[in-house]
């Protein structure tokens, strides 16, 4: 599994296929076909099949193995800009982009795949960037102040403006 991010958000597919985890976000995973292929290999394969984006071997950096499925979990950052192709239209929608709390709802909600929720703890500690979490947890951080407030207005403002005619024009006088 290829768990692709950058420095604002997650990458991540809702599923169309495969009986047990249909209808639950993912991110690039396969299974080992060739068990001469080494697992960062076969990321790289299913990356460049998935979403059309080439991967360089060592930009996969490898993050753990959920052994539930035997699958090593590998990251990979890019750049904000950068758009994953939807090159399997029948097995998953487009790669949309979750900033990182709505990643973590959608984990609590148990609306991704198993290892997102397994170890969500282990791909967010190594993904999101540290000034990014929990902003709580700095020290001396309390609750949030709104610094700037933008004032409401109470009644919608109506402006008329008066059309009129004017001729800047000197009209020749008819003889």
């Amino acid at each position: 599994m290829v768990v692709i991010y950058d420095e604002q958000d997650m990458r991540i597919s809702y599923r169309l296929k495969k009986k047990s985890m249909r209808h639950l976000w993912q991110s690039v995973c396969r299974s080992v076909e060739n068990y001469d292929e080494s697992s960062r290999y076969a990321a790289a394969k299913e990356v460049l099949e998935e979403t059309g984006l080439e991967v360089i071997l060592e930009d996969l950096q490898y993050l753990f193995n959920d052994p539930e499925y035997d699958c090593d979990v590998y990251k990979l950052k890019v750049h904000p800009r950068i758009e994953l192709d939807r090159t399997e239209p029948t097995k998953q929608e487009e790669w949309e982009h979750f900033f990182w709390d709505a990643y973590e709802k959608m984990v609590q909600d148990r609306r991704t795949i198993p290892t997102h929720i397994t170890h969500y703890d282990q791909i967010i500690t190594t993904t999101k960037l540290k000034h990014l979490q929990k902003a709580s947890e700095t020290k001396g951080a309390e609750e949030s102040i709104q610094i700037l407030k933008r004032l409401r207005q109470e009644e919608p403002v109506t402006y008329m403006a008066e059309l009129c005619i004017y001729r800047w024009w000197d009209e020749p006088e008819l003889v």
